[in-house]
């Protein structure tokens, strides 16, 4: 007698779905990737010339030409002028203000409280405009820490205006253009000290500061008696 399977057959999907299920080291098989192939080049005819159009430049008056320097038309010339002109004019100046000095008596002791900003304001250092002003009051003074300048001796407003103005005149404000937009510099060949205008470029050598007052000591009277 012949014995009879109870277990049903598995179709080939079946067995291969399982397969893939367990066995781990079966791999998907890589699909062939189609190879496109290359379309016919273009073709050109050889009876049809091929032709390139040349630039063209066009020149106006207000770019001069490239690489052309044999000379520009009195057109060129008169319209660049005129553009020039115009960029002046709408050229935006600095505009430099100078607040009054704010000044305080104490004692025998003058204060110049806003020393620090008007210095600022016009572009020099601390110690060149106290030197030049203990120069002219011919007295003695320091600049404390929060940059306030004490004068020894009482002076008012006016007289440290004035100076200040005077100070103004000779190592801010150019002589050709009046403006105050300027710095002071070292001539590179003689190294002489020049005032140099940033707005018209003019320049002119300024004076160097004089020694200020300074107190007479004993040493001094006597080298004085030995003379």
């Amino acid at each position: 007698m012949t014995e009879i399977n109870s277990q049903p057959k598995l179709t080939m999907t079946e067995e291969e779905e399982i397969a893939q299920m367990f066995d781990l080291t079966n791999k998907k098989k890589s699909k062939k990737k189609k190879q496109i192939k290359d379309k016919d080049p273009l073709t050109i005819p050889l009876s049809a010339p091929i032709t390139i159009p040349a630039p063209v430049v066009a020149y106006s008056y207000s770019e001069p030409p490239i690489n052309d320097f044999a000379g520009y038309s009195y057109e060129f010339m008169a319209d660049r002028l005129f553009q020039l002109k115009e960029a002046d004019a709408k050229k935006i100046t600095k505009k430099i203000i100078i607040p009054h000095p704010v000044v305080t008596n104490a004692g025998k002791k003058t204060t110049w409280s806003n020393f620090d900003k008007c210095v600022t304001n016009i572009g020099r250092i601390r110690d060149h405009v106290k030197q030049f002003m203990l120069s002219e009051l011919s007295t003695t003074g320091t600049i404390t820490s929060n940059y306030c300048f004490i004068i020894a001796g009482k002076y008012n407003q006016k007289q440290i205006q004035d100076n200040f103005t005077k100070y103004i005149a000779q190592y801010v404000q150019c002589d050709a253009c009046k403006k105050l937009d300027s710095y002071i510099g070292k001539e590179s060949i003689t190294a002489t000290e020049m005032l140099f205008c940033n707005d018209c470029g003019a320049r002119r050598p300024v004076k160097p500061i004089s020694n200020g007052f300074r107190a007479t000591t004993k040493q001094d009277r006597r080298l004085e008696r030995q003379k």
